[in-house]
């Protein structure tokens, strides 16, 4: 069989969300969490809104091109500099969806566990993208430090040296999404 490549883990991931995901922030979130969870190494690094890969963009932008999924933009006004306010909605396309139903057969042990791990997230995750960048942002620092334990100090300092902005309210918040997720069950007992 054939190594999964990150164009495969993204279809498969649509798959698992149901088909459509909207906006490009949940994308990256989404496709980090099941990285984490199905062990597919997807080439996160830190970036403004959390952990990005650029091979996730690069091979959403793929599908994209070659037609397997549809991009909506829809515009919400514009930001404090006078710059458009977008936002990018995803949806598998008639021919994405057999291509999903293909590699879904090709990758039969990959897709049970990602599909099973989406749903578990799915349960639980809100309609809120900022709560799911911040869980990401804290999970990934903790996953970063080689450490036991981490204060919220800790935590909200080594944000600070990504660029990232975290209060002690905020990481709260994500260390519950995190259980929720059962992605980070250690968590709460990591950050003292």
């Amino acid at each position: 069989m054939d190594q999964m490549q990150i164009r495969d883990f993204l279809v498969l991931c649509y798959g698992a969300l149901g088909g459509s995901i909207s906006g490009k922030t949940k994308l990256q979130k989404m496709a980090y969490f099941l990285s984490l969870l199905t062990d597919f190494e997807a080439g996160y690094k830190p970036h403004y809104y959390g952990p990005y890969s650029a091979a996730v963009a690069d091979a959403n932008l793929e599908l994209k091109a070659l037609g397997f999924i549809s991009e909506m933009n829809t515009t919400y006004g514009y930001d404090h500099r006078g710059f458009e306010r977008a936002r990018y909605d995803y949806d598998l396309t008639e021919d994405g969806a057999s291509l999903l139903e293909k590699k879904k057969k090709e990758f039969a042990l990959q897709w049970d566990r990602l599909n099973s791990c989406a749903q578990s997230i799915n349960f639980t995750i809100d309609k809120n993208y900022m709560t799911l960048s911040i869980a990401a942002k804290t999970y990934y620092i903790l996953s970063k430090s080689g450490e036991k334990e981490l204060s919220y100090d800790s935590i909200r300092k080594s944000a600070g040296s990504l660029g990232w902005d975290v209060n002690e309210k905020e990481i709260d918040q994500a260390v519950q999404l995190l259980e929720q997720m059962n992605i980070a069950r250690r968590c709460a007992a990591e950050i003292t």
